[in-house]
């Protein structure tokens, strides 16, 4: 894996975790600009990195929260990113959108 490809990773995972901190409020569950980050990692990243862009942000939210983080509720949540992100750029890879399509979609 190259500089530039970590770089990216590394990126997107730091924009996901701070998207997590900035809340819309829409009804009586806030929305965040986190799942935004995820898909946008899903469609501008290669499958393997943005697997781990998201594994990277899942450690780094456990390095800021400590245990506390593998007890919450969102947890599962959370973990969910990585194949939800990896499996978003696979198929957006394979059948090749173009970018017109992807901001449609994101």
């Amino acid at each position: 894996m190259s500089a530039r490809t970590m770089t990216h990773a590394a990126l997107f995972a730091v924009l996901t975790l701070l998207g997590g901190y900035i809340r819309i409020p829409l009804g009586p569950v806030p929305f965040t600009l986190q799942t935004f980050f995820v898909l946008a990692t899903g469609l501008l990243l290669l499958p393997q990195e943005a697997f781990f862009a998201m594994s990277l942000h899942l450690v780094l939210k456990w390095m800021l929260g400590g245990a506390a983080v593998l007890l919450s509720p969102s947890f599962g949540f959370v973990i969910g990113f990585i194949p939800a992100a990896t499996l978003l750029s696979y198929l957006s890879q394979k059948h090749g959108m173009s970018w017109k399509r992807q901001s449609l979609d994101l």
